[in-house]
């Protein structure tokens, strides 16, 4: 069982790593995909995968995997918000401590079992841009 799991989470970070490198275009454009591509992979190991099993979501390898996964959406995440911040698309003042605080909160939201992506994905942009956008430069 470990085994495979170490084997979803190495296939996970490389298919996100890759995918990051393709997209091109301003920081919303490419946080916008990202979080798909999050949302995607998310759907596809928790709902049609192996994560659908209780048994499996009780695994204290889960723990590691999910510890794993965070660490590399938190740094592709942190490169892409730094990068906005340099260019100027956004206000961040401390984009690094900003994305942990959204990876961490909506990984626990995830992992009780959260299933309402929109949601979801509106907490992270409040989070990260603000209401109604405040955290995009004018």
């Amino acid at each position: 069982m470990e085994a495979v799991i170490v084997r979803l989470a190495d296939r996970f970070e490389q298919e996100l790593r890759a995918f990051v490198g393709t997209v091109k275009g301003s920081f919303h454009d490419r946080f916008e995909a990202f979080l798909d591509a999050c949302f995607t992979a998310y759907r596809k190991l928790s709902v049609e995968g192996k994560w659908a099993d209780p048994l499996f979501k009780e695994s204290a390898i889960l723990s590691q995997m999910s510890a794993r996964v965070k660490a590399a959406v938190s740094g592709l995440l942190t490169e892409m918000a730094e990068e906005g911040v340099r260019s100027g698309e956004i206000r961040l003042p401390y984009p690094s401590r900003y994305i942990r605080v959204v990876v961490n909160g909506i990984s626990d939201l995830l992992l009780e079992g959260e299933q309402d992506l929109d949601i979801v994905r509106a907490l992270i942009e409040e989070m990260i841009e603000g209401p109604h956008g405040a955290g995009a430069s004018a």
